[in-house]
């Protein structure tokens, strides 16, 4: 076999002779993409709700789904489809590169069209991957299932990750080992059928006999194999990572210099953003260009062969020159001015959509978290005292039928007591300090009821109540109910819950009442839930999530968000109310950014990227 330092020069030469038709194919392949096959994804997506016999999946539902034969069966489709749109880019970028290695010189127009010919091998192929890998990693999950039901489930999960005892630790151990082993097993296959994808596009080989070929082709070779492909991940990286760098110095050197200046101001803005995206573009397509030639490179030097690659070009005669691209001076002015049109036009874009006011409401998680021990009277005054518009509180049933405020089943971590909810009476838990683990000076502090707790906020602020269930609830709802009437709470209060079931039992009781869906991963159309508001971790929080759950006539609440440029990330996106631990912060943040004309609220909207935010809104003053 060649040196190794041979690949190198291969590849090289490979990605200067092939990049504009490489680049061509990429682009136009996304394109494809986004028009045919993410609404094919979209719809598998659909069915699979659909057989769970709901309209989302989310959270718990998602997790007691999936763990069924038809969520096995249905994570093999939908990784299959997945993994099969970038095989199918891949096979594209493929074909040219092993096309002018044969001196067929396929340009992308024919690439696509012969790979979209064998586009069901391909995804036969992808899907018997996922399904092998999900094989493989089935005792490696059973096994994680199985160390957190002996080691983790005696106590609330929050007191483990709080407090971390050695049980945790033993966990955490246990779990690190196999994620490892995992790992390494996942890999090891994915290098020993690294060649499966070209030999069903190039040689026709079945499904299987690919994944059995490839695996036999690499004998003795995946340790090399596995030196390049982590090479190339690494050199990857470092080009996306210098690119970005780049640009965002540039960014964070050039526009607040302009912010005196409008006109300029939005031009370089505009200009910054298109470089951004520029950059991000291009270390994507050389990733993937240089990802597909590796492949070919060693496809080739193991025996592969084009014999079908070859016949269709007979076929098609596919002897047309290649037309690289070339760049005029006249091209180059012209998209230039084309670059300065769009940029200003990004620019006034983005100044029209800086809005002058921010509509959004503040929620004190389980009261004011942050600065009291939570889900405590003293938490709730904190959080009054900061002028929060609402109070979020975790409800559940203890053994002699009262409503009580708590997160935790249990009370190892707000006090050390292994005590379940359910197994306690009200009496019990009024000797049990829940204050302490704060602070000293919160000893006196003890699990309120819930009607307490609406008594103090009672026309001070509105109360945010969510349904906890841990399976041993009796009349949660029913409860709830008679004491938010008793207390004349009744125009001032939200309920939400993870549990879907639980929210329609009390829309049943109290269809007048405003309720909500939390949660932090789903699968399906979550404004198509039946609730008012939905209330979600902030990964979910895009700008179309929002408007699309606006038109649906819900809410937005993004969870738990504490710093500064989360809250105003969150303000910007166009959040109904910022549920946080620091319900004092989110006002100091409100009444900065109040101050801000369009401009400066619009970089401060860019901070994150352009460093224009400093630890708090006084810093930034």
């Amino acid at each position: 076999m060649e040196q190794e330092g041979t690949r190198v020069s291969r590849i090289s030469r490979d990605l200067q002779d092939t990049w504009p038709q490489l680049a061509i194919t990429d682009i136009l392949y996304k394109i494809v993409a986004f028009v045919v096959l993410t609404p094919l994804t979209a719809t598998l997506v659909r069915m699979v709700v659909s057989m769970s016999g709901r309209t989302v999946l989310a959270d718990e539902d998602l997790l007691f789904f999936f763990v069924r034969p038809v969520g096995w069966l249905s994570l093999i489709l939908i990784g299959g489809i997945s993994v099969a749109i970038l095989g199918l880019e891949q096979a594209a970028l493929m074909t040219i590169v092993l096309g002018k290695r044969r001196g067929l010189q396929v340009d992308f127009w024919r690439a696509l069209v012969f790979v979209a010919g064998r586009a069901w091998s391909v995804l036969q192929v992808t899907a018997l991957l996922v399904a092998r890998v999900l094989l493989i990693a089935a005792p490696f999950l059973l096994a994680a299932g199985l160390t957190y039901w002996l080691l983790l489930t005696r106590h609330d999960i929050n007191f483990y990750l709080a407090e971390k005892p050695p049980e945790f630790l033993w966990a955490l151990g246990i779990a690190t080992v196999l994620i490892v082993g995992l790992v390494i097993m996942v890999a090891r296959r994915l290098i020993g059928w690294a060649l499966s994808l070209p030999l069903v596009i190039f040689d026709g080989a079945k499904p299987l006999v690919a994944l059995r070929q490839s695996w036999s082709m690499v004998s003795g070779k995946r340790r090399m194999i596995a030196m390049w492909l982590i090479g190339w991940a690494v050199a990857s990286f470092i080009l996306s990572s210098l690119l970005t760098s780049a640009v965002l110095l540039v960014g964070r050197q050039l526009i607040p210099r302009l912010t005196g200046a409008l006109p300029l101001f939005v031009l370089a803005l505009g200009l910054v953003l298109i470089a951004w995206a520029l950059v991000n573009l291009v270390a994507t397509l050389a990733s993937a260009a240089v990802f597909s030639i590796l492949i070919v490179d060693l496809y080739e030097t193991m025996g592969g062969g084009s014999s079908l690659l070859d016949r269709w070009a007979d076929e098609t005669q596919a002897g047309a020159r290649m037309r690289a691209l070339r760049f005029s001076r006249g091209f180059v002015v012209s998209m230039a001015l084309v670059a300065l049109i769009a940029s200003a036009g990004i620019g006034f874009l983005l100044l029209e959509k800086a809005s002058f006011e921010d509509r959004v409401e503040v929620t004190a998680h389980r009261g004011a978290a942050m600065h009291a021990p939570e889900n405590t009277l003293a938490a709730v005054e904190k959080a009054l005292e900061a002028g929060t518009d609402w109070v979020e509180i975790d409800v559940q049933e203890t053994a002699d039928g009262e409503v009580v405020v708590l997160h935790d089943s249990d009370l190892k971590k707000v006090a050390g007591v292994d005590l379940k909810i359910w197994d306690a009476t009200w009496e019990d838990l009024q000797q049990i300090d829940v204050g302490s683990f704060f602070s000293p000076e919160f000893s006196d502090q003890r699990v309120p009821k819930l009607e307490q707790v609406l008594e103090h906020c009672r026309g001070k602020a509105g109360v945010v109540i969510e349904l906890k269930y841990y399976g041993h609830q009796v009349r949660l709802e029913e409860r709830v109910a008679e004491i938010v009437e008793t207390t004349g709470m009744a125009s001032n209060i939200k309920v939400m819950s993870l549990d879907f079931e639980g929210l329609q039992r009390m829309q049943a009781l109290r269809p007048e009442w405003t309720t909500g869906l939390l949660t932090s991963v789903v699968v399906g159309d979550l404004t198509r839930m039946d609730v008012d508001f939905l209330a979600v971790n902030t990964g979910l929080v895009k700008r179309r999530f929002v408007r699309g759950s606006h038109r649906a006539g819900k809410q937005v609440f993004a969870w738990t968000v504490n710093d500064v440029l989360g809250m105003s990330a969150m303000m910007d996106l166009g959040v109904d109310s910022i549920i946080t631990d620091d319900p004092q912060l989110a006002r100091d943040v409100l009444a900065h950014r109040a101050e801000l004309n369009p401009v400066e609220r619009l970089l401060a909207g860019l901070a994150v990227y352009f460093g224009g935010v400093k630890e708090s809104p006084e810093d930034n003053a």
